[in-house]
């Protein structure tokens, strides 16, 4: 089994570097100064958010295409999640930007 791990390890290119500390699994309430970038499960419990909120908020952060071809725009939240193969991460700061954007009425998309 090393071996075969061992020459994917040499065949891919290395993933992108974060931050390790900030990937970090916290459960503190205290959002006031998140500076990370917390795995999906890991981010609903820091959030205080159940998961299928989170997912719902992911499922409806892009604009889509009604049958009819309508555009539902997306609610302003695709800047916080991240994607790297098939791991799901959420970047709180930008997470909590796009919920004070939603919460106080402004422009949800920048």
């Amino acid at each position: 089994m090393r071996g075969v791990i061992g020459s994917i390890q040499q065949r891919w290119p290395a993933p992108l570097n974060y931050d390790d500390t900030a990937m970090k699994d916290t459960s503190s309430s205290d959002l006031s100064g998140d500076t990370g970038i917390l795995r999906f499960t890991s981010a609903a419990e820091h959030l205080g958010i159940p998961e299928a909120t989170l997912r719902d908020l992911r499922f409806r952060s892009r604009s889509r295409h009604t049958a009819s071809g309508r555009v539902i725009p997306g609610n302003g939240f695709e800047p916080a999640f991240l994607t790297l193969g098939r791991a799901l991460y959420v970047d709180i700061p930008a997470f909590l930007a796009a919920w004070r954007r939603q919460q106080s009425g402004g422009d949800l998309h920048g």
